[in-house]
């Protein structure tokens, strides 16, 4: 509240004029509208804005150091987040890590942390496993809450499912199930109009291409139980992992 409270106009236009670089500028359109009919819709307005290029360079993440932090806030349940640096966008290992957490902690009901730590014992509502990729790094991250008394319980089953499918090999049934519940969310996905023209948009800016649905289905369906394996031994050691716990006052 006090650093949003903070920022003044200027700040907003100092933003802009460092950051907008109009060579960058991408503008995406998803429905059955005919290509000539959106030209003439955006060619006025867009023509309005003055050519820029900006100098401004992101600062790389780097030197991560894993941390274990526990806070009071004032809460009714133990909060844990569990998390470390993953792949970049430009990793060709990215879509294997979206596969292997979509088993471990996706969004699907039967996503093996939301089996073991909900169904069978009952210690959160909910609990969550997330991969995200940026331009120079990735995030991997789980979240739950839980009651103070089965919080070490909870983060031991998260370590213990982490660390079977660093040291088991999937199933060839396992395996291809997993392949195909990951194919079929992306392709409802896709459903979503105002999603997937994020979608389309995001990967003109980062990569220079949009591709095609079938191209990525391959890339999963041609991914290893080995591949899986090592990834889940690189990603979830726990060495490298940094916890945040926000515990009741």
């Amino acid at each position: 509240e006090q650093t949003v409270g903070s920022f003044t106009q200027q700040d907003f236009f100092d933003f802009i004029s460092t950051r907008l670089d109009t060579s960058r500028l991408i503008f995406s359109v998803v429905g059955n509208i005919p290509f000539k009919k959106v030209l003439q819709g955006i060619e006025g307005p867009l023509s309005q804005i003055q050519p820029k290029r900006s100098l401004y360079v992101r600062s790389s993440f780097s030197n991560y150091t894993p941390k274990i932090k526990t806070q009071e806030r004032d809460v009714s349940q133990s909060l844990c987040a569990i998390g470390r640096p993953a792949f970049s966008l430009y990793d060709p290992n990215r879509f294997k890590l979206y596969l292997l957490n979509n088993i471990l902690g996706g969004p699907s009901m039967n996503s093996r942390l939301n089996l073991m730590l909900r169904e069978k014992h009952g210690y959160v509502y909910s609990i969550e496993s997330s991969y995200q990729p940026f331009s120079d790094v990735g995030f991997f991250g789980i979240y739950f809450g839980t009651e103070g008394k089965t919080l070490q319980k909870a983060q031991s089953l998260v370590l213990k499912e982490m660390r079977k499918l660093s040291t088991t090999k999937l199933g060839t049934l396992q395996l291809h199930m997993a392949k195909e519940q990951a194919i079929g969310q992306m392709a409802m996905a896709e459903e979503n109009y105002s999603a997937l023209m994020l979608v389309y948009g995001k990967s003109l800016l980062d990569h220079g291409k949009v591709d095609p649905l079938d191209k990525i289905f391959t890339q999963i369906k041609n991914t290893t139980a080995t591949e899986i394996l090592d990834i889940a031994q690189d990603i979830f050691n726990p060495e490298q992992l940094t916890y945040l716990t926000y515990s009741p006052q």
